[in-house]
């Protein structure tokens, strides 16, 4: 399937993505996902584009690290 990249996505499109139809659902699951999208106000719609789809931005996600546990401290060295 050759797909244009610039293309933005159809409803029927984002909903077969995202599972959703109602808006405020598909952004947030979009942007859970890292994907950059622009919500249209004035048409209650979700505006994104196939590269968007394709190359979602990791840099949005929130990435969580596992902090190793501070060490005991050497009570034998204080004697």
């Amino acid at each position: 399937m050759d797909i244009n990249l610039c293309r933005p996505l159809t409803e029927e499109e984002l909903y077969l993505i995202t599972g959703y139809r109602k808006t405020s659902d598909q952004l947030r699951l979009l942007r859970s996902a890292g994907i950059f999208v622009i919500h249209r106000k004035a048409t209650n719609s979700v505006f994104t584009n196939w590269w968007h789809i394709m190359h979602p931005n990791i840099a949005n996600q929130r990435i969580v690290e596992e902090t190793p546990e501070s060490p005991l401290p050497n009570f034998e060295a204080i004697m």
